[in-house]
Formats: structure tokens, sequence, C-alpha cells
């Protein structure tokens, strides 16, 4: 057994072998930053050694929306100067970075990282002549939907986590499910070249973040069952919606089955679950057609039949929101699975 979890990773002294990763080699500030926006969000880069060249290398897979990186840089401070829409693990191998997000600060080094939430600028201090951390950014749609599953109630807002994870603390459980994945993302057999099983893998990583590392709904994780869905009309639709959810067209059928108006069916929704009654039904297709996507094969179905399916007739619409929630377009998501 290693002291660190990075040891164990492939990333830790070479790329991935087999995954073909994108592969990005800057020595001038401002082209390294447009590689950085695009993987974290719009950013600028001061470099902290005047007197010393600028070099920064860029290693990124995507998987099932899901992006992993290695990022090789010398002294320098990033700045990401506008709301990103992804969750950011970073985990320095090579060094050690400063941290600020909103009113939070941490320093990160080998034996612990940081979880960057949406919604606040970002900066990031490499320390030292040079730096290589990994990082995993989860899609916000995808956070949000492991979150409210595992509550078993959709949540009004994107959970917001404790800034600092430790691997022999907190986030240890989060730690030993990406030292599998990462083990398996660098064999040519591996399980990750099965989209569906690498779909349930990205939801096994998130849960145990999840799990592990303190965020604003580890309270109603960690006590009893509250009031959440004891509205009992409001449980039995939600029951209903997720056994059937093509049976409800329309928030007069939610009304009628749940024997309440529309517009206290609306109040009640929005009061437990924070979306829409018709909202509700949304997700819950979308996540459904996720799950064909995933497992169907592009030879004998299209993306536009699948959301067609489950009751999306505007496949531009749809596949703008299954990109938003996941991180992929529908189509890729189908030809990445055959």
């Amino acid at each position: 057994m290693t002291d660190h979890a990075i040891d164990a990773l492939p990333w830790a002294t070479s790329v991935w072998r087999d995954a073909h990763p994108s592969a990005f080699h800057h020595t001038e500030v401002d082209s390294a930053a447009t590689s950085i926006s695009h993987t974290y969000g719009y950013s600028r880069i001061e470099s902290n050694a005047a007197d010393r060249k600028f070099a920064m290398r860029l290693e990124t897979i995507e998987l099932i929306g899901t992006r992993l990186s290695v990022l090789d840089i010398t002294s320098a401070r990033v700045t990401t100067v506008t709301d990103h829409d992804r969750y950011t693990i970073c985990i320095p191998i090579v060094g050690s970075a400063g941290i600020s997000m909103d009113r939070e600060f941490t320093t990160v080094e080998r034996s612990g990282g940081a979880v960057i939430s949406p919604g606040h600028p970002v900066e990031v201090n490499y320390l030292g002549e040079k730096s290589k951390v990994l990082t995993v950014c989860f899609p916000r749609g995808r956070i949000n939907e492991e979150t409210s599953a595992v509550l078993g109630y959709r949540v009004a807002s994107d959970p917001q986590f404790a800034l600092r994870i430790d691997e022999h603390g907190t986030g240890s459980a989060f730690y030993r499910v990406l030292r599998f994945v990462s083990h398996e993302l660098a064999q040519s057999d591996g399980v990750t070249s099965s989209f569906p099983v690498a779909d349930r893998l990205v939801s096994i990583m998130i849960s145990a973040l999840i799990a592990s590392q303190p965020h604003t709904y580890s309270p109603a994780l960690a006590g009893p069952a509250t009031g959440v869905l004891s509205h009992r009309s409001i449980k039995n639709v939600v029951e209903a919606i997720n056994a059937d959810p093509l049976q409800f067209c329309t928030l007069a059928d939610l009304a009628r089955f749940a024997t309440m108006s529309a517009s206290a069916l609306g109040v009640v929704f929005r009061r437990h679950l924070g979306v829409s009654p018709m909202m509700y039904v949304r997700n819950v297709r979308l996540a459904r057609a996720h799950e064909d996507l995933a497992r169907s094969d592009p030879a004998r179905s299209t993306a536009a039949a699948i959301a067609y399916s489950w009751g999306f007739y505007h496949y531009g619409r749809f596949a703008r929101a299954h990109e938003v929630q996941y991180g992929i377009s529908p189509a890729a998501l189908l030809h990445r699975t055959g």
C-alpha cells in the first residue's frame, strides 16, 4: 500500500497509454490561458517567475462528460474570472498551490487537495519552480443529479463543498474510487472502454465525493429522514413519475393524480423539491433517455429516436438539455457506446 493515493495513479509517473488524451504544450502565457479556459472556464495566467521561461503542458481525457486532466506548469497564478459550470477536484502530484475561492483559502499538497464548487471566481497560485496537478471536473448537472438520488429528492440549489479535501480524512472514499478509475483508464482492456460501465463509474466517483466530503446537504444525509417528502400527495406523485414518467403529459394530469389544484401542486413541488412539477417530469425523462443512450447500439437506434421515445419531440432542445446535464451530446454518447 502506498503512502498516498496519487502514488498509485499512472499520472504520477506517466500519461495515459491507451486512453488517447488530448495534449497541449505552451511556452506563451496567452496561448496557455486559452487551453486552461477550455478546460476550467475563462481564465487569466500570470507567471510568477520573470527570470525563468514559462512552460505549461495540459493533458485531458473525457469520460462521459467528466474531464480528467494532468497539468504541468511553472510557477504561475491562474485566475478563473467567470462562474464555471463544473465542480473541480484539484490534487497536487508535484509541488503545492494556494487556492482562494470566495472567502476561503487553503494550501494543497500531496496529502490533500481542494474541491472547487461552481459559482465563485477562483485563484490558484502554483508555488515553486514547477507543479504537477491532477484535476477531475464533473458537470454541475451531474453532481446535482447524484446528490438528488442519494437524498431521495431533487436538490433546490448546487451543493457547496468544503474547499479542503484530505486523502486520509474526509476524502478517503473519493481517493479510493479515483485510484481504481485511473488504473482502468491506463489499461487497453480496462472497464472504462465500456461506456455504460464508465457512466456508472462516474456516478460512483460522485457518490463517494458526496458521501465523504462535507457539503451543504451533508446534514440531511447524516440525520434521520425529515419531512422533505412527508407530504403524502407529493410522495405519491414522485413515486408515480419515477415509475412511468410518460404517463404525465401536462400539469393537469399530475394535478388529477394528486387530487390537488395545479397551483397548489406547483407550490408544494417548489417548496419541497425546488422545481416545478413538469420540470421534475422532464428531469426524470432526461435521465431515462441518458440511460438508453449509454447502453444502445448506434447501428440499431439513433439519438433522435431515443429522445422521441421519452417524450422529447424537439431534438435540438433535448440535445442542449442533455449536454448541460451530462457534459456530452446525445449523439456523441450513443456513438461512443457502440
